[in-house]
């Protein structure tokens, strides 16, 4: 397994990295962070989603880039120089910083982390009402021994990335 660089981690994101962009003369920095890599069930969000059908067909970083080129191309304007915490996107065409622990480094990729979290949450507590029994309002699709419990009970249902280990071995028939 490949180890990550050890990065200095301030005690709170600042705009370290922004005022650098900035100071080399431009002035549309995004930052961009997901939320749900590990999850279960339900989309990687990341401003724009990436479904769990496309997790499980395309891998779970393709998906992070994907939902995070989905957010840029939402934008209302182009940005000109991307934060990104921990992935680089080799499909964009911008300038670009991958930087470890970025959430905890960078006020705009903090920024991002918080808004794809709240985005992502507000669809896993829709995604209870549709299917219940997972405790997808609580655990928000990640694996928790209530949705372990659900996926022993009624299997897995279409919200569920049937590529994560724990939920391919126990599918036994089509999904819920």
């Amino acid at each position: 397994m490949r180890r990550l660089p050890k990065v200095e981690v301030p005690k709170h994101p600042d705009l370290r990295f922004e005022v650098q962009v900035w100071e080399s003369g431009l002035s549309a920095v995004a930052g961009l962070d997901e939320a749900g890599r590990g999850a279960w069930a339900g989309p990687v969000a990341a401003g724009g989603f990436a479904e769990s059908h496309e997790v499980d067909a395309l891998g779970i970083v393709p998906a992070t880039r994907l939902a995070m080129e989905r957010a840029l191309t939402a934008c209302n304007s182009p940005a000109q120089h991307l934060l990104v915490d921990a992935v680089r996107l080799p499909g964009v065409d911008i300038p670009q910083q991958a930087l470890i622990k970025g959430d905890a480094r960078s006020l705009s990729i903090a920024a991002a982390s918080v808004l794809a979290k709240t985005a992502r949450d507000a669809v896993m507590i829709e995604m209870e009402e549709t299917f219940p029994g997972y405790g997808f309002a609580l655990n928000k699709g990640y694996g928790t021994a209530i949705h372990r419990a659900g996926l022993d009970e009624i299997g897995p249902c279409a919200m569920h990335r049937f590529s994560f280990t724990p939920v391919r071995e126990r599918v036994s028939s089509d999904p819920v």
